[in-house]
């Protein structure tokens, strides 16, 4: 018996079964591209979230220590106003600050300025004093705002001379657990 050849049918069967396979590849390669770029989408679109939300909730803080500052300041005025009327006096104000969004922050006085500053620099903001120390104040003091107390001290530190030329009035802030004084 002789075999009869190959049709061209039969021929095909081979190359047909390939193309399946092939075919087949292809769909797992288009379905792994498919996953690889959802991943990728996904991850974008997480870290601009991620880097929204940050920021935002910087400004929320940066909004909530000018707040801070404009406070301090607004007592600060109180107080000059307090040294020019009553310039032998002693006084002292407690005043309990907020904490802000999970920043650790300090308040610091100048001449002409409150500063509200956070401890790792991210926030700078300032206030002024209105020229309290102008006025023949010395203005000075930082305190963190950890425990929520600061504590606002006037005083006059006379010289003993009995010139009051020479005498300095203090304004300064402090750690509100502290007492007033010359310390």
């Amino acid at each position: 018996m002789e075999r009869a050849p190959p049709t061209a049918s039969r021929r095909l069967r081979p190359l047909r079964a390939a193309r399946r396979s092939e075919a087949g590849v292809q769909e797992v390669i288009g379905y792994i591209l498919a996953f690889f770029l959802s991943t990728v989408v996904l991850l974008f679109s997480m870290n601009a979230f991620t880097v929204t939300r940050g920021s935002s909730q910087l400004l929320q803080a940066a909004a909530e220590l000018e707040l801070v500052a404009n406070t301090v300041a607004s007592h600060v005025a109180r107080f000059s106003t307090y040294a020019e009327v009553f310039p032998n006096a002693t006084a002292s104000s407690l005043l309990r600050l907020p904490a802000v969004s999970g920043v650790d922050y300090y308040v610091a006085l100048g001449r002409d300025n409150v500063s509200v500053n956070t401890t790792d620099g991210r926030i700078r903001t300032n206030a002024t004093t209105f020229a309290a120390g102008a006025l023949s104040l010395a203005v000075d003091g930082t305190a963190h705002a950890q425990g929520g107390l600061v504590r606002l001290c006037y005083w006059l530190d006379d010289q003993g001379d009995f010139n009051t030329a020479n005498d300095v009035k203090h304004l300064r802030i402090q750690d509100g657990r502290k007492a007033c004084g010359g310390t």
